[in-house]
């Protein structure tokens, strides 16, 4: 059941700098809402789960609700899965899920999963065009509501240089506004597991995150952005 029980307000953050204050500004425009959802697979199953899921989450698409992202964790729990959707309105999850129940591969599907945590969340920063990657890290973690003008003014100020040393792409940057406030979900695209590892610490705004969780995690067989769908082949024009 989605059930949100706090809406995140920016505005509340009382920023300390110019920088912070043009953060700010940037991230009270209007944004699009995100739905992550988070998976726990049974043991033994996973590879079973993601050929299911392929046919079965297209089921749920609908204009408004689309899946964005899918990705499977290597690093620390391999049982986990990801997906992240774009969410004009919870009504449109609702009657998706109301859609499915009627679905009897769907009740397949469910079965094999043992959690499942859905929190509705906006983007954090300036959305830019996502990074092609099969490697990503997804760092999740608090903020403090005095910090979030500050840590989202180091963000964007220091995605460039950082990516420029470590070779990260930001991917995607959300913070909840259902669930725990000021919940933060931070997805970067890497070049290697070893880069994972060695930078983690380094990204801009550590140190305002607390209680910091860092998962190295590839995308699905079925994630959108590595598998777009094929575009038909134009018809050939009869000629006269």
């Amino acid at each position: 059941m989605i059930a949100p029980t706090h809406r995140y307000r920016i505005e509340s953050a009382l920023p300390s700098s110019k920088l912070a204050r043009k953060a700010l500004a940037r991230s009270t425009k209007p944004q699009r809402y995100i739905l992550e959802v988070g998976l726990r697979v049974k043991p033994g199953m996973m590879e079973q789960f993601a050929s299911q899921a392929a046919k079965i989450l297209p089921l749920v698409e609908i204009p408004g609700l689309q899946l964005l992202a899918a990705g499977i964790c290597l690093d620390p729990d391999p049982r986990k899965v990801i997906h992240l959707w774009q969410l004009d309105s919870a009504d449109l999850l609702r009657a998706a899920m109301i859609r499915l129940s009627d679905v009897p591969a769907y009740g397949v599907l469910d079965r094999m999963v043992v959690d499942e945590v859905q929190e509705i969340c906006t983007s954090l920063l300036d959305e830019r065009p996502k990074p092609k990657s099969d490697l990503y890290v997804r760092m999740t973690g608090v903020l403090r509501t005095k910090d979030l003008a500050e840590f989202v003014a180091l963000a964007e100020a220091g995605r460039g240089l950082f990516a420029k040393v470590s070779e990260w792409q930001i991917a995607g940057a959300l913070i909840s506004i259902t669930g725990r406030v000021n919940r933060i979900s931070l997805i970067w695209a890497v070049p290697s597991e070893a880069a994972a590892r060695k930078f983690a610490t380094a990204v801009p705004g550590y140190s305002f995150i607390i209680d910091p969780e860092t998962e190295v995690w590839r995308g699905t067989s079925y994630d959108p952005p590595l598998n777009p769908p094929a575009k038909p082949k134009p018809k050939p024009v009869a000629r006269p």
